[in-house]
C-alpha cells in the first residue's frame, strides 16, 4: 500500500532505483530527459502537472475489492462511472464495492473543503 506521506519527488526517485530512467520516463508517458530534469533540480516549467502525473501512476491507492494497488485513474474511472457496467458480473461487484469504499479519490477529493 502506497504511503499518504510519501511525495511525487520521492516516488519517482523509488521507481528509477528500482527499474530505470527510461522504464520510469516509459511508464509515466513522459521523456526520459523530463525525468533526469526533474530529478536533478533542472526542470524549468512547472511541475504540479508532472507531480500530479507521478502521484496518478506511481502512487497508487489500495483497492479492497481487488487486494491490491491500482492507479488513481483506474480508482476514479470505476467511481466515475454513472452506471454499473454490463460487461460481467464480476465488474458490477467491482463497481458497487468502488461506490462506497473510503479510499476512493474523487471521495478524497469530495471531503475536502
Amino acid at each position: 500500500m502506497t504511503d499518504t506521506s510519501t511525495t511525487p519527488m520521492d516516488l519517482l526517485r523509488a521507481e528509477v532505483e528500482r527499474t530505470s530512467m527510461t522504464a520510469a520516463a516509459e511508464r509515466l508517458d513522459v521523456s526520459r530527459t523530463a525525468i533526469s530534469l526533474l530529478l536533478s533540480g533542472k526542470y524549468t516549467a512547472d511541475p504540479t502537472r508532472m507531480h500530479a502525473r507521478i502521484l496518478d501512476v506511481l502512487g497508487g491507492v489500495w483497492c479492497p475489492h481487488l487486494d491490491q494497488d491500482i492507479p488513481r485513474s483506474q480508482c476514479r474511472a470505476w467511481h466515475s462511472r454513472q452506471r454499473p457496467p454490463a460487461q460481467t458480473a464480476a465488474d458490477v461487484r467491482h463497481w458497487r464495492a468502488c461506490q462506497t469504499c473510503a479510499h476512493n479519490p474523487v471521495a478524497e477529493e469530495e471531503d475536502r473543503p
